[in-house]
């Protein structure tokens, strides 16, 4: 472990690369798991009236 300020900031780099590498990674996970004809549509559950 790294003691102090330089800890706290490799920490933080080891983190934010670790989140910038496994996000893109889930959202292509997500969407290559939804069906064609669903991908593009509504961000809340809700469906429209009129369908």
């Amino acid at each position: 472990m790294l003691p102090g300020l330089a800890g706290i900031l490799v920490g933080a780099a080891v983190i934010g690369i670790g989140t910038g590498l496994i996000t893109p990674l889930g959202f292509a996970a997500l969407a290559s798991s939804t069906p064609r004809d669903e991908r593009g549509g509504r961000c809340d559950s809700r469906r429209p009236r009129w369908s």
